[in-house]
């Protein structure tokens, strides 16, 4: 069984996907899910079921073999945070 997700848009490197709440969540296969979409953005953001927009990101303390998950608040700020 795999996770249940719709591309909404790709915009500034952003990819963002929205859960279809199948028999599998995002956050449960979230290595799967950034590995995939990494071939057409540099970051992916996702609503989950409950409304929320999280950003799933490589670990940098494990190379990347393991995810991490940010709140994520919006465009601008995220630009103003960096």
């Amino acid at each position: 069984m795999r996770s249940q997700w719709r591309l909404i848009e790709v915009k500034n490197g952003i990819a963002f996907i929205e859960d279809l709440d199948g028999p599998v969540s995002v956050t449960n296969e979230a290595e799967r899910v950034l590995w995939h979409l990494m071939a057409i953005a540099s970051r992916v953001v996702y609503l989950d079921t409950y409304g929320e927009w999280t950003e799933i990101a490589a670990n940098p303390d494990t190379q990347g073999m393991t995810v991490i998950f940010k709140p994520w608040h919006g465009m601008v700020w995220d630009t103003l945070g960096r």
